[in-house]
């Protein structure tokens, strides 16, 4: 009798979706299940802990649009993130051989937009990419979710010991993606990858695209794409902008004032693939014997049917912007990702971290490896 009941009740509740949907938007779900096991050695301490890939991180979503009148197409998006063990925020432990455990898992917004779209482009409202999100990490090459130029999304809360400072990883690299940064001099302590911005972006004309966003806060950016295949070649690159509101922190303080950034990805037929990144950001009010932060990137694929294989270079300098010690990092990774298809991939990778306090020549290294197994739907 009950489950007659509830048939019955889910019948009409179907019914009706049907025909509220038949006026609405159309909405897909999808999302991702992406964890691993990843180990490292900072000083001595070697451990391994069970994390959530935070270049490519846990989320699920929902995203839809609709056609209007006049040529117009209206769209939304809600997306959010669980991971339970980041990657990027997993610690060290206290000498026992178990690492520290991140934030307990939680759901985060990570896109909650809405948008209007015709043949002049598209106009976005809400919280989600800045025009210059991403900007450093245009990759046409193989094992991307795994290497890429943000070198904390892996091990970013380790702690480098010695006379470095004891500061993280986290501290010590910026790949100068986006508004918002982390790692000291934060011009809005609610900016981070993705932000409460006004977006427009034009319509593409032989492979160019604009973007401009106004940022919550003041923070605006301005960014040009491209894409385009020629004969063998596919080409893909970016440049960016961004212009920091100066009225965020206190008179005297230091203060990001403007970021400069791009990438060049370039992959032939043949699987071959290159890619470079570079940025720059710069401060006011900054200490004496204080640089700005700056880095760049390198990459080198190779696609072989369903199998990929990566390496790559980053060199950071001068990120910690709350002092005026000069650093600089230097990150050597290696990669390689299987295709299983129906969106079910797992990969491998290993990275040596170097970071050198200029000043009193010293350096200390970190080991970064793990496996990955990344479940889409």
């Amino acid at each position: 009798m009950k489950k007659s009941i509830l048939l019955a009740t889910t019948a009409i509740i179907a019914a009706g979706a049907v025909a509220v949907d038949a006026q609405a938007v159309d909405v897909e779900l999808y999302g991702q299940v992406n964890k691993g096991v990843m180990g490292y050695n900072v000083d001595g301490d070697s451990e391994i802990g069970i994390v959530d890939n935070d270049v490519s991180s846990t989320r699920f979503g929902l995203r839809g649009e609709q056609q209007l009148d006049h040529g117009l197409t209206a769209s939304m998006l809600i997306e959010a993130e669980l991971q339970g063990n980041a990657s990027n925020a997993l610690t060290q432990g206290a000498g026992n051989g178990a690492p520290a455990p991140a934030a307990a898992a939680g759901f985060l917004e990570r896109h909650t937009r809405v948008g209007l779209a015709g043949n002049w482009g598209a106009l976005f409202i809400g919280h989600t990419s800045s025009a210059t999100d991403g900007i450093t990490e245009i990759d046409l090459g193989p094992v991307a979710d795994i290497l890429n130029s943000a070198t904390d999304r892996i091990g970013g809360a380790l702690v480098v010991d010695g006379t470095i400072g004891g500061k993280t990883l986290g501290a010590l690299t910026d790949n100068i993606d986006g508004v918002g940064f982390s790692n000291g001099g934060t011009v809005d302590a609610n900016v981070t990858d993705r932000v409460d911005a006004v977006r427009f972006d034009t319509a593409i004309y032989e492979g160019v695209q604009g973007r401009v966003a106004y940022a919550q806060g003041g923070h605006t950016d301005f960014s040009l794409l491209y894409n385009k295949k020629y004969a063998e070649f596919e080409v893909a690159a970016g440049l960016g902008y961004v212009n920091y509101a100066n009225n965020t922190l206190p008179a005297g303080s230091i203060r990001a004032d403007e970021a400069f950034s791009g990438s060049l990805s370039v992959k032939h037929d043949s699987g071959v693939s290159l890619t470079g990144a570079y940025g720059e950001r710069n401060f006011e009010n900054k200490a004496a014997g204080q640089d700005d932060p700056s880095f760049y990137y390198v990459k080198a694929g190779y696609q072989w049917n369903d199998t990929g294989f990566a390496v790559d270079y980053a060199n950071h300098e001068d990120s910690d912007t709350t002092t005026a010690t000069t650093e600089e990092v230097k990150a050597f990774g290696l990669g390689i990702q299987q295709d299983l298809g129906h969106g079910v991939s797992v990969a491998g990778y290993y990275r040596n971290i170097s970071v050198a306090d200029r000043a009193l020549t010293t350096e200390d290294d970190v080991d970064l490896y793990g496996v990955n197994l990344r479940v889409k739907f």
